[in-house]
C-alpha cells in the first residue's frame, strides 16, 4: 500500500525513535510537525524529517537504518564546504530521513550545540509514539537560521514573514541565551533586528564569512568556483572537468532515477544542467568576484 506524505513523515520518526531507544541513541526533530504544532511553522507539508543526532552516535544511527533498507541520498558536493548531514532515503518510501551531526549557523562545537539542544527537548507524539522536538525558544532559533541560510529563496522569505508576524516568541533574555551558548548570534543578527527591538546589536557579533556566503550566494556554481581556488593546481582540470560533467551520482542529488539510468539519459541530464549554468553563468561570475 502506497504511504501519503504525512503518514510517511510520521511513521519515519516513529522509526527514529524507536531505533533510537533500543539503542541507546539521543536524537531531537529540529523542524517540521513539533515546529507546526507550536506555531512556529506553517501548516504546510514536509518533505523530510531533520534530525539533530549526538554527533558521537550518528554513525550507529545510520547503521541502524541501513538495516532496514534505508540508503545515503547522493550529493553534488565535492569538498566546497563542511556537510552537516547525511540524507537517507528508502525506494519504497516518500520522505527522506535527514540527519545532521551539526547544523549551519549553530558555529559552537557540535557536541556543545546538542547538549544544549537536548536540554530543550520536548516530547510530543508522531506515528503513535513519543518522539522529542523542541522547545519553543529552540524551535525559533532553528526556524530562523533555515529561513536566513539561503535568503534569496521565496519559502524562506515566507517562513522569514511567518517568524515574525505569526509565530510566538520566547524573551529576548531566553533566546539571547541559547543563541550565544551556540554561538549563532551573528548568524541570527537580521532576525534579532526585526524580532528583539530590545536588543542592543551594538554588543552582538557579526557573522562570519562562512554563514555570509550560504546567506548571500544565490547562483549555482559560485561555491565551486570558489573552491577552485584551495585545490591543488595539479588537481584543478579534474575539478573543473567534474563541475561541468558531473558523475552520474552527482546527478541523481537531484533525480534519484538516474542511479539506474541509461547513459544516453545521463550525459542528457548533463547537458540539460550545462545549458542551466550557462544561462546563469554572468550573475554567477558577479557573486564569484564579489566573494572572493
Amino acid at each position: 500500500m502506497d504511504l501519503r506524505l504525512g503518514e510517511a513523515i510520521e511513521l519515519s520518526a516513529a522509526l527514529v525513535f524507536s531505533l533510537a531507544d533500543s539503542h541507546g541513541l539521543r536524537a531531537v526533530i529540529l523542524k517540521g510537525p513539533p515546529a507546526t504544532e507550536l506555531g512556529v511553522r506553517s501548516a504546510r507539508p514536509s518533505s523530510d524529517i531533520d534530525l539533530l543526532v549526538d554527533p558521537r552516535e550518528t554513525a550507529r544511527l545510520l547503521e541502524a537504518l541501513a538495516q532496514r533498507g534505508w540508503r545515503e541520498r547522493p550529493t553534488t558536493h565535492d569538498g566546497e564546504h563542511p556537510l552537516h548531514s547525511v540524507t537517507l532515503y528508502h525506494p519504497s518510501w516518500p520522505a527522506d530521513i535527514d540527519v545532521h551531526h551539526s547544523y549551519p549557523g549553530l558555529e559552537a562545537d557540535a557536541n556543545d550545540v546538542f547538549e544544549a539542544l537536548w536540554e530543550r527537548r520536548r516530547a510530543t507524539t508522531l506515528g503513535g509514539r513519543q518522539v522529542f522536538g523542541l522547545d519553543l525558544t529552540a524551535t525559533v532559533l532553528v526556524q530562523a537560521l533555515h529561513a536566513l541560510r539561503e535568503a534569496h529563496k521565496p519559502r524562506n522569505v515566507a517562513e522569514l514573514e511567518y517568524l515574525l508576524t505569526h509565530a510566538p516568541l520566547p524573551s529576548w533574555t531566553e533566546f539571547e541565551s541559547l543563541a550565544r551558548r551556540t554561538e549563532s548570534l551573528g548568524p541570527l543578527r537580521a532576525f534579532i533586528e526585526a524580532a528583539f527591538p530590545e536588543a542592543d546589536m551594538r554588543l552582538l557579533p557579526a557573522a562570519g564569512d562562512s554563514w555570509r556566503l550560504r546567506s548571500e550566494v544565490s547562483e549555482p556554481g559560485v561555491f565551486r568556483l570558489l573552491h577552485l581556488q584551495s585545490v591543488p593546481w595539479r588537481q584543478r582540470p579534474r575539478y573543473f572537468y567534474r563541475g561541468l560533467f558531473p558523475r552520474r551520482e552527482q546527478l541523481a542529488a537531484h533525480d534519484i532515477t538516474l542511479l539506474e539510468a541509461s547513459a544516453s539519459r545521463v550525459w542528457a541530464a548533463r547537458v540539460e544542467r550545462l545549458a542551466r549554468f550557462a544561462k546563469r553563468l554572468p550573475p554567477a561570475v558577479a557573486q564569484w568576484r564579489k566573494a572572493r
